[in-house]
């Protein structure tokens, strides 16, 4: 994994949050490239280094500028609920109205007809009505799975 000082040096219009673990990255930018979605995959790829992670992209496909990366979920909490596992922990940020900034991470789907439908009502059924930004994974091959954060606007960036 490059350091984040070099990141910024070599993606400077680029912001980044990440936790303390560096287990979590958080990438926006992009906005004024011809193509962000290949600029953000190439940033990605040059922070992580080699660096293994799983990539998620905002779930309708319409926000190309931003990217989620997870290289462990070691530092994450895990809750069984029915039907579904969540793995979440805070992220660094000011929380707004009381709701911490948090990434949570929701499995669950194996066995259905439709794991994309299920899932969706599983972060229907999580998030209730709090503010929030859901991700898929970047290669559209595992539906079983969808981030989702809280308070990215208040979150830390470098």
């Amino acid at each position: 994994m490059i350091d984040i000082c070099q990141f910024k040096d070599q993606y400077p219009d680029i912001e980044c949050c990440r936790t303390p673990n560096n287990d979590v990255f958080i990438l926006i930018g992009g906005l004024g490239r011809e193509d962000p979605e290949s600029y953000l995959r190439k940033a990605s790829e040059y922070l992580m280094d080699g660096t293994p992670c799983s990539q998620y992209v905002e779930e309708y496909l319409d926000n190309q500028w931003t990217r989620v990366l997870i290289t462990s979920k070691d530092g994450f909490s895990v809750e069984e609920r029915e039907g579904y596992v969540v793995y979440s922990q805070e992220l660094p940020g000011r929380p707004v109205l009381s709701e911490a900034c948090r990434i949570s991470i929701l499995v669950g789907g194996l066995g259905r007809v439709n794991p994309n439908s299920y899932m969706n009502a599983m972060v229907d059924n999580f998030i209730g009505t709090t503010g929030h930004n859901t991700y898929i994974d970047s290669s559209l091959k595992n539906p079983w799975v969808r981030v989702v954060i809280t308070g990215i606007n208040e979150l830390d960036y470098v």
